[in-house]
């Protein structure tokens, strides 16, 4: 990427003074709803600046002209890759199982570089940004 250390710092400007993510409300999900090929637990932040963050980062790099991805952004834990089709049972299984409630604290934001190899990707952790941790000062 040409314009790492630009994307470096204002990630760092960015996150500066920025409050531990709390992830909460898990929720298993098969996705895409029809044929699918992830399992995931999704979850939701309890802060919303997270938003706001991702809608100013995909700005910052479109203005430095790279193509930016206009999905829905949904924080989750991959679970699995699926290869073909899922017996209907199964995905009726997954689809009525309740995960018990959950709070995990993310302190941290890692910036990955991605390489798509034949066995799947491969990921280079770049940079870490560490976020201030207001639970434990509670």
């Amino acid at each position: 990427m040409h314009h790492l250390k630009e994307l470096t710092d204002f990630i760092q400007s960015e996150l500066q003074d920025k409050d531990t993510l709390l992830m909460q409300n898990p929720k298993l999900s098969l996705v895409p709803s029809k044929n699918p090929h992830i399992l995931w637990i999704e979850m939701e932040p309890e802060q919303n600046w997270i938003y706001s963050f991702a809608k100013r980062l995909r700005n910052f790099l479109s203005d430095l002209g790279y193509e930016t991805d206009k999905k829905k952004l949904y924080f989750h834990i991959t679970l699995g890759r699926i290869k073909g089709a899922l017996p209907e049972y199964f995905i009726d299984y997954v689809m009525k199982k309740t995960i018990s409630r959950i709070s995990i604290k993310l302190d941290t934001i890692t910036l990955y570089k991605s390489a798509l190899h034949p066995d799947g990707p491969v990921y280079e952790t770049i940079s870490k940004f560490k976020l201030e941790d207001t639970y434990e000062k509670r």
